[in-house]
């Protein structure tokens, strides 16, 4: 029978892997049409001889807490994974009546709803990704309607789509592997990254689309390895280091830094220019282990781009192949324009080559030759329409011409083929398309130098040219919108046929073809002089052409000057300003600094205009235009904001438990806010974030709800600007006293639907009383009132009636007086079915206790028959939110295997940025509480089958009550029963440092429960409790067993048989304690003291008797 238990903490309060080898040949691309949606992204006791005793089963939540997102599919997604969350938990439980037919129903919306999130946060799908374990443990037919994790080494390709009339263009982007070719959502550096063949790809493929991760190596667990090990650090034993798995194999680094700092070497050889990587990433990989790599960032995020000067300069060969199709004869055709031999070559060498060579400065060159014949295509122009297979049409095209063309031997090669635009149902509408950073054009009957130039500098690694559009009449106002293609004088923007629409100064640089050299950043106020860097002033490579602004984090003003652009005397006369950015489907943004949401054809400043960024304090003039054409340049005048400076300083909030505080900081106009706290005025500080309490971080207002844990830290404000920084003084909230204090928290309980649950409480100098309940897991709060679901509602117990819709409803008691207002921590109600006998849980099993030094440092064992994913806290600060006085301040938790080896440890659950998201991703899966204090710890990994013991102690020998807490996320383990052995040994001391262990029971069930102190002794333990007493509450706070000598009351016999039934080492003492009981189905609290005030250390095991 399996004993699952849902969660282990120790209070009682509160993919299979797709693996290929090397890639089919295929390219990434860039595609340009507006129809297609923008693109925007988971017990050995080293304490003497003492054995590891606690046999139980654990299971918890399947899926990780997905947290509040800005889109409707976020929402959806919520809901359908907790439904198929709540039919694993039932599932593995034992329950029966869970159906695999209903289980493939919820895989199938789930996964539906994963793929519709994926287009507007990749990252979170993936954060909700099931293991691969996890997912090789679901039955099969199940198992094949969930996602399938992938690492291989394949194709990222990026198309790029041009509309057939002026308008928007569209980014899609696919990943091949094994010459398939999926439809791909990226994030973070992938957004930025142009196509690349034979690269590391990772992530989940769901309902046929990639989600694919920004990182080419993925950190993994031991747990999670299948297959062999490559070992990238020679003489590292077994077990050390880090794994990363990387094209579908596991490779061993030295540290956890030097598998970052081949992820940093990868991704800088991934940024050049070209369809090709600088190396293969397993060069990059085995240099970086061996330290032998670059200089490299100190984080893996950065990766700046290495320029691939052979890709963007120098000859280059073109070809364009005319094509076209049985039910489509001729050559293609555009209006009046037919694209015959003659005029395709026309076209190349007298508008598209000039263009480029005028543009780079002579730096590249294009030789072009378009096929004199017209190749008809061995399929209807039909059939390629609808079906949309652009790559076989490509194919074909290029096979038909190989009898005349080395096609090979081109640089970039055109297919232009009559328009298809026009049948029923087709899929290839766009007007052009390329890959980025390739060498594949498509043009679809629009043969003329707007599609042509267009496309192939998408061939040569540039994006799009976008406009800002705004409606309130500021140029750069935040509510402002990019229009992915606006750009009228850019020919990657909106374009028309004229050349003079050249490419902006930033992708001259990103080419090669200018260098920095060529721009100034500008940091303080003066008048800048900016040439003109038109193909017609090859001069301007030794001038300055464009001024560099920095307006914040993710844009920067580029101010230039198109004095080439003869066909628009407003662009000759002012600035061409743009932002550049990063991050999205375009390079630039150009303003509108004349006519703000009208046009932008004279969008340029104007000689004499000004223009103020209100936001950032920074203001542009265009003093004049002087020199001689086509040596023009133009005077600009740039006034920078001073420094950020404090004018009125925050000040200490006098508050009461349970209101709001706020702290207010004035200080120059422009500057941007970022509040801090820390636990003192010496630090480390922390940027505050909004939500759980906190609102306005990042505004001169910041609000924070008072608890015992807000009010013990102190807050700051850090204002910073283009300029520079300033920090307000530090204050501090001054608390009320006489609030009230909670002396007894509630405990989860269970009830048959229509069946009674209560929650008990209590508190001291409490006046009123308040249940509140969450149905969002802790999200927002109700109060309660009397009526046919509930009684009790403002006394020490509520009762609860169970709707059938209850099953995980969160409650709470505020308890408040003239001086302030505290909660208790929430305790969950979980539904059960009638008559399961099948499905015992034991749940929410914890430990607070008195943590000492020494000997009386609290230490949890646990035994793992499977890997699985731990997470093992360790609460000291958090606990004042819950009325716990005399708290271990710094805690420090360290886990050791079962040779006594130390394999991890933690003093700080914020101590490592990178992880912190993750940690709380973990906690959010197992449902337990936020910390309020960055000074918890918290360990989560994964272990291989084994003993471990997780010791609590304080730093630098500190004593206080904590929690010791360890929870087993059964996402992670396979069939079977995981006989996670669980127990504690602890320091009991009085009164509010005594041990306290919870647990709930989904049904009547019989249990062992053993306070051992004397027999300890045996095992080399000293100091221990000589006359433990057992005492076990309900809900309702009612005594319901107790004992203080096991042999006590005629019930030695059954303790021993108990003994017996599971394995727990024999008692040789009589003063040690122990109690079997069945009892009905609830929440219970077992509590463990000495008799007479005496203390000492114990032992504290709680066994589900089977």
């Amino acid at each position: 029978m399996n004993v699952p238990i849902l969660d282990l903490s120790m209070s009682g309060f509160p993919g299979a892997v797709f693996r290929t080898g090397e890639p089919q040949t295929a390219q990434a691309a860039d595609k340009c049409r507006d129809s297609l949606p923008r693109v925007q992204r988971r017990c050995g006791w080293p304490v003497g001889r003492l054995p590891a005793v606690f046999g139980l089963v654990l299971w918890l939540s399947c899926a990780p807490f997905l947290s509040a997102a800005p889109t409707p599919h976020a929402g959806n997604l919520r809901a359908r994974a907790a439904a198929f969350e709540d039919w694993l938990e039932r599932r593995a439980s034992g329950e029966t009546g869970v159906s695999i037919a209903r289980g493939i129903e919820l895989a199938k919306a789930r996964a539906a709803a994963m793929a519709e999130l994926a287009a507007d946060d990749p990252a979170a799908v993936l954060q909700l990704a099931l293991p691969a374990n996890a997912r090789s443990a679901l039955p099969a037919p199940v198992a094949a309607e969930v996602e399938t994790p992938i690492s291989a080494i394949g194709d990222y390709t990026v198309y790029a789509e041009l509309g057939t009339v002026e308008g928007e263009e569209s980014i899609r982007r696919t990943v091949t592997i094994d010459g398939r070719e999926y439809p791909a959502f990226a994030y973070g550096r992938r957004l930025d990254h142009l196509s690349k063949t034979g690269i590391p790809l990772n992530g989940v493929l769901v309902n046929g689309v990639f989600v694919l991760d920004e990182n080419a190596i993925r950190e993994v667990q031991p747990a999670e390895v299948s297959g062999s090990v490559e070992n990238l650090a020679d003489g590292l034993p077994a077990g050390q280091g880090a794994i990363g798995e990387m094209g579908g194999r596991f490779y061993r680094f030295a540290s956890r830094q030097r598998l970052l700092a081949a992820e940093r070497a990868i991704r800088q050889d991934e940024a050049v220019l070209g369809p090709r990587p600088r190396r293969a990433a397993s060069q990059s990989l085995m240099n970086a282990a061996a330290g032998t790599d670059i200089a490299s960032p100190a984080t893996a995020t950065t990766a700046p781009a290495v320029l691939d000067t052979a890709w963007a300069t120098g000859v280059k060969k073109v070809l364009m192949i005319r094509v076209d199709f049985s039910d489509f004869p001729g050559d293609p055709k555009w209006g009046s324009v037919t694209c015959t031999a003659e005029y395709a070559q026309n076209l190349l060498d007298t508008k598209v080559a000039p263009f480029y060579s005028g543009s780079s400065y002579g730096a590249t060159s294009l030789v072009c030759t378009a096929s004199p014949k017209l190749y008809r295509m061995p399929s209807t122009g039909a059939s390629y329409a609808t079906s949309g297979d652009v790559n076989k049409l490509y194919n074909d095209a290029t096979a038909a011409a190989g009898a005349d063309f080395n096609v090979a031997g081109y640089d970039r090669v055109v297919i232009a083929f009559p328009s298809l635009g026009s049948v029923t149902g087709s899929k290839i509408t766009f007007g052009g398309q390329a890959i980025i950073g390739g060498t594949k054009v498509w043009a679809n009957g629009e043969v003329d130098f707007r599609i042509v130039a267009h496309e192939i500098g998408h061939n040569y690694g540039l994006l799009h040219a976008g406009s800002w559009e705004v409606t309130d009449g500021d140029p750069a106002s935040a509510a402002g919108t990019a229009s992915e293609y606006g750009d009228p004088f850019n020919v990657m923007g909106i374009g028309n046929n004229d050349p003079v629409q050249e490419f902006s100064p930033s992708a001259k640089i990103k080419l090669g073809w200018l260098t920095s050299t060529n721009t100034k950043t500008v940091t303080a106020s003066g008048t800048y002089r900016v040439y003109n860097f038109g193909a017609d002033n090859p001069g301007c490579k030794n001038e300055v052409v464009a001024l560099l602004v920095q307006r914040d984090a993710s844009r920067t003003y580029w101010l230039s000057y198109r004095g080439n652009y003869t066909i628009s005397q407003s662009v000759l006369n002012g600035a061409y300003v743009y932002w550049a950015v990063g991050g999205s489907n375009y390079e630039t943004l150009v303003l509108d600094l004349a006519t703000p949401g009208n046009t932008f054809q004279d969008s340029p400043l104007q000689v004499g205009a000004s223009f103020t960024d209100s936001a950032r304090g920074i203001t542009f003039r265009t003093v004049s235009r002087g020199g001689t054409a086509p040596n023009g340049y133009l005077d600009i005048e740039v006034t920078m904001p001073g420094a950020p400076s404090v004018s009125q300083q925050p000040t200490d909030a006098s508050v009461k438990l349970g209101d709001t505080a706020t702290f207010t900081v004035v200080g120059t106009a422009n500057s941007s806010y970022a509040w801090q706290s820390a636990g003192s005025s010496s630090g480390p500080w922390t940027n505050l974030s909004d939500g759980s309490g906190i609102s306005g971080s990042a505004t001169s207002t910041l609000s924070v709800e008072v608890t015992a844990a807000s009010a013990a830290l102190v807050y700051r404000c850090v204002l910073s600007n283009a300029i520079g920084t300033a920090t307000s003084s530090t204050v501090k909230m001054v608390v009320a006293a006489g609030a009230p204090s909670i002396t007894q928290q509630p405990s989860d309980a269970a009830a048959l639907v229509g069946g009674s649950a209560s929650f008990s409480m209590a508190a001291s100098g409490a006046s009123t009383l308040q249940w509140q309940v969450s149905t969002d897991a802790g999200a927002t709060w109700t109060a309660v009132s009397n009526g046919s679901s509930y009684s009790g509602a403002t006394t020490t117990s509520l009762k609860v009636t169970a709707g059938a819709g209850f099953d995980g409803y969160r409650y709470r008691c505020a308890a408040s007086n003239a001086n302030g207002k505290v909660y208790t921590s929430s305790a969950k109600l979980s539904l059960v079915a009638s008559g399961d006998t099948a499905s015992v849980h034991m749940k929410n099993l914890s430990t607070r206790c008195f943590v000492g030094t020494g000997s009386r440092i609290a230490i949890a064992g646990f035994i793992l028959n499977q890997p699985a994913r731990v997470i093992i806290r360790g609460v000291g600060p958090t606990l004042a939110n819950y009325g716990v006085d005399n708290l271990l301040q710094k805690p420090v938790l360290t886990l050791f295997d079962g040779g006594g080896k130390a394999i991890a440890s933690n003093a700080g659950w914020k101590s490592d940025a990178s992880a912190v998201a993750g940690i709380q991703a973990a906690f959010r899966a197992v449902s337990a509480f936020d910390y309020s204090s960055d000074s918890d710890a918290a360990l989560v990994l994964t272990l291989p089958a084994g003993a471990y013991t997780a010791q609590l102690s304080g730093a630098n020998e500190s004593t206080g009550n904590a929690l010791i807490e360890v929870y087993l996320d059964t996402s992670s383990v396979g069939n079977g029963d995981p006989f996670f052995n669980v127990s504690s040994r602890v320091y009991v001391k009085t009164g509010s440092s005594i041990a306290i262990a919870g647990v709930i029971l989904s049904q009547p069930s019989k249990i062992l429960v053993r306070a051992v102190g004397p027999t300890l002794a045996s095992f080399d333990v000293a100091d221990v409790l000589q006359k433990p007493v057992i005492e076990v509450v309900d809900a309702s706070s009612r005594v319901v067993a107790t004992n203080s000598g096991w042999r006590t009351g005629g019930i030695g016999s059954a303790v021993t048989a108990a003994n017996a039934a599971t394995g727990a080492f024999a008692l040789t003492s009589d003063n040690d304690s122990a109690l079997v009981a069945t009892l009905p189905a609830g929440a219970y609290t077992a509590k463990v003291s000495g008799l007479g005030d005496t203390i000492g250390t114990a032992l504290l095991e709680l066994y589900l008797v089977k």
